[in-house]
């Protein structure tokens, strides 16, 4: 059921204080507890830059249970080609319990652990955090609530969809951009993602992965230009979030969740992989990892600022995708209509299985003064 978020550290704080610097974004309503996460990570950045693009450790990479599954796989048909220990990883080989940072080394920061590998911008993390809270807003059954089928999946489509617009109308902030893509690979990469995997239009969830694999070949390519790609770099989390994207993209395709005729979405592992190569960036990954990505050459650059295209298939997607998954469904991607706290109360009570409002007064009051609300 519904409650008020608690002020630990792994989430947002109590209330999003909205100051006069702060803009409210066109695609929330005007009661949103969407839009109070989304300010949060506003007053993170804009409080204190310097303490928002710091980084901090994960103990370990996020994989889903079906990846974890195909490691033990391989290593059951094939022990001995993955036995050079100075080929892998520090923490590859052995699973290392999560208990969210008590012991482990989550959230810990990462400069006082320079050998750990997978490493995250506190930006970055804020933002995970804001979307998987936003994917819950849209969960009816967590409100006791049936509203339609797939509810949840074009719920967290919309999440995954205001994240590819953050990242677009986050330009010219590459620090912004890279904390987008540190939260999109940690969100893809987790159970989360899940609802939008079963949605009735396979077309969409083929195109919203393809884009998001451009996205991160477009944050590459301004990294690039910007000298920032490159061994031991001032981006401490790069060589962790290529080698998740990588994780990710192989993982799709394994799963049947890329176009087959998408050749940018099923060649985006080895782009990755080349781009590492050319910069010299080493992946922490381990030899069979590395091997799913197929070794491809990187197209010539004829338009150097969006050799990938971005902003034009961005445009293309946004036409073919703004469609209505539900009656309260604006004609546009992204957005909140689909985040159940900017339902009226009485569509919520027609919704509700015991024919109340989940959400009492005293909840929306809160909402309202910018609290944010944590839904499980």
């Amino acid at each position: 059921m519904p409650k008020r978020a608690s002020s630990d550290s792994a989430g947002p704080a109590k209330k999003a204080k909205t100051g006069s610097s702060t803009k409210r974004n066109q695609r929330w309503s005007s009661v949103s507890a969407s839009a109070n996460v989304a300010a949060v990570y506003k007053e993170l950045v804009e409080k204190d830059p310097a303490h928002a693009y710091s980084y901090i450790c994960l103990c370990r990479s996020i994989i889903d249970d079906h990846q974890d599954d195909d490691e033990e796989d391989d290593e059951e048909d094939d022990e001995d080609e993955d036995s050079n220990e100075q080929d892998r990883p520090a923490d590859a080989g052995k699973k290392v319990r999560c208990d969210n940072g008590k012991t482990c080394l989550c959230r810990k920061p990462a400069d006082e652990h320079p050998g750990h590998r997978w490493v995250i911008s506190k930006a970055g993390w804020q933002k995970y955090v804001g979307a998987r809270i936003m994917c819950n807003l849209r969960e009816p059954e967590l409100f006791d609530m049936y509203t339609f089928n797939d509810h949840a999946g074009y719920g967290v489509l919309e999440v995954v969809q205001n994240l590819l617009l953050d990242y677009d109308e986050m330009k010219p902030s590459w620090r912004d951009q890279w904390a987008v893509c540190e939260a999109m690979v940690q969100l893809c990469m987790g159970s989360s993602m899940t609802p939008m995997t079963m949605i009735d239009d396979a077309q969409c969830v083929y195109d919203t992965h393809s884009l998001i694999c451009r996205m991160f070949l477009n944050m590459l390519v301004t990294l690039d230009n910007a000298s920032l790609l490159k061994p031991n770099p001032k981006v401490q989390s790069l060589p962790a979030v290529m080698a998740q994207y990588i994780q990710l993209s192989t993982g799709w395709e394994k799963d049947g969740f890329m176009g087959e005729d998408d050749h940018l979405a099923t060649r985006f592992a080895g782009y990755v992989r080349a781009y590492a190569a050319k910069h010299g960036i080493q992946l922490p990954l381990t030899d069979k990892e590395l091997a799913k990505a197929e070794e491809v050459q990187l197209p010539p650059q004829v338009n150097v600022r969006d050799p990938w295209l971005w902003s034009g298939t961005l445009q293309k997607y946004s036409g073919k995708h703004a469609k209505s998954h539900s009656p309260r469904q604006k004609g546009r991607i992204g957005g909140d209509s689909l985040d159940l706290t900017t339902w009226s109360s009485a569509e919520r009570k027609a919704h509700s299985f015991e024919k109340k409002d989940p959400l009492g007064k005293e909840i929306m009051d809160a909402i309202k003064k910018g609290e944010v609300l944590q839904v499980g």
